[in-house]
């Protein structure tokens, strides 16, 4: 229900686009100015000059790693695992320490279990799938002071001190609870019950922290869990009896600092020639590139014959739109469900990302459909930044950087067609004028 709700918004807001544009059109039409600088969104001028338009415009189509990238503050653990035909193996790692406030529970106190409860905020692949969760002690704890990135790791205790084999359900509000060794949590209680943790710093001492390990043979989903709250937290469960009652307790050590391992491996795929900030581009890869968020995997174009266009003969630049378009074969398995949106940026010569367009509303790219051809796409109105390529005067080098955008840490990928693949096309099309 979620998808459709989206696909339904990004339907809405490609109309809603396409109808500014072509007010834009009808507007300009009515009234038109020309100058040596104009941009314009006219139809004619007052000489009668029609529009024309192109769609054949060179696009140079390449995927691209870029740099490593924090993950100590995305607000998600992840963990597990999925394998793509197009982009191979996707596999996630968190790891964390945990706090808590001084307690000395009484000395009658008797052991009922300890859990680590964890409650899903997002999903990716196939959540149909049986998978595992590991959950592994800390050999040393996290240090706080450290900066931990998507590539970093941390060593763990061989042996699990709690597991779990389940369904993921993501979407049905309910947490995930795994239960850990009850030895361990016994000796926890009789430590507590012995007052060795009369203050919050020699809690997170002893327990190190812990290592979120998938299943070594799953290739399911990457599942999110929040890092915040009574619903992300390791709890030890008592009790105390006397004659006349049973007092039951919980004591919650919460999640502190943390970060996600984030690993990937394109072996025996069309992409197993990518390296960081090196293009690969699409003639050697089927003529197709991919985007993958939390892998830092980008879409670089470079248009590098646009020029040619305004050289050859002087012309008015009315709309610009690039269209992306997902290779149809890659959407067949529906547990890669498609972005909702596409990010345009800048990437330098060296394939460094280097801010972004001047306007900043023709980033976006909403994902639409052409209903004839049952066909999903992205399109993008970016005017301006071609018109500022047109008349820039010297070549800068510099490309386009398509990636998936998220506010928070996501593993979600995208496969297109270059400009060259036989069905699935990126289209730079140009709609101007003639003096």
């Amino acid at each position: 229900m979620k998808s459709d709700c989206l696909f339904t918004y990004t339907k809405i807001m490609y109309r809603l686009l396409s109808a500014l544009l072509f007010l834009s059109l009808f507007f300009s039409f009515l009234s038109c100015s020309k100058g040596s600088e104009t941009i314009g969104l006219d139809l004619t001028d007052n000489s009668g000059n029609e529009i024309y338009f192109t769609d054949t415009i060179t696009v140079v189509a390449s995927t691209v790693q870029s740099d490593t990238f924090s993950t100590g503050s995305s607000g998600k653990l992840l963990v597990g695992r999925y394998r793509d035909s197009y982009t191979g193996l996707m596999e996630t790692y968190s790891y964390f320490n945990v706090e808590g406030s001084s307690f000395k529970p009484d000395s009658k106190a008797v052991f009922d279990s300890l859990t680590l409860t964890l409650k899903y905020n997002y999903s990716y692949a196939d959540t149909n799938q049986t998978q595992t969760i590991n959950v592994h002690r800390l050999q040393t704890k996290l240090d706080v002071a450290t900066t931990y990135y998507n590539t970093s790791s941390a060593t763990y205790e061989a042996n699990p001190v709690g597991k779990s084999t389940f369904k993921a359900r993501p979407v049905s509000g309910k947490p995930l609870i795994i239960r850990l060794n009850d030895s361990w949590g016994a000796e926890i209680l009789a430590k507590a019950k012995a007052g060795e943790f009369g203050t919050s710093q020699e809690i997170t001492d002893y327990f190190r922290g812990f290592a979120l390990v998938p299943g070594a043979s799953d290739e399911a989903a990457v599942l999110g869990f929040q890092v915040t709250g009574d619903s992300a937290a390791v709890k030890l469960y008592y009790h105390t009896q006397d004659l006349a009652s049973k007092t039951a307790s919980v004591t919650n050590f919460s999640i502190s600092t943390y970060f996600n391992q984030i690993k990937t491996n394109t072996a025996n795929t069309a992409f197993q020639g990518l390296k960081r900030y090196k293009s690969l581009p699409a003639s050697q890869t089927n003529e197709e590139v991919f985007m993958q968020s939390g892998s830092n995997v980008y879409v670089r174009l470079d248009f590098p014959y646009l020029k040619n266009l305004n050289l050859s003969q002087k012309i008015y630049l009315n709309a610009a739109q690039l269209i992306i378009d997902p290779v149809d074969a890659s959407l067949k398995n529906k547990t890669f469900a498609l972005p909702s949106s596409l990010y345009l940026s800048k990437i330098s010569g060296g394939n460094k990302s280097i801010g972004s367009l001047s306007n900043t509303s023709e980033a976006i790219g909403y994902q639409a459909e052409d209903v004839t051809l049952n066909n999903r796409y992205y399109i993008f109105f970016i005017t301006q930044h071609i018109y500022e390529k047109l008349t820039e005067q010297s070549d800068t080098q510099e490309g386009l950087l398509v990636s998936i955008p998220s506010s928070s840490l996501s593993v979600s990928r995208l496969v297109a067609g270059s400009n060259k693949h036989i069905t699935d096309k990126i289209k730079l099309k140009l709609f101007y004028t003639k003096p």
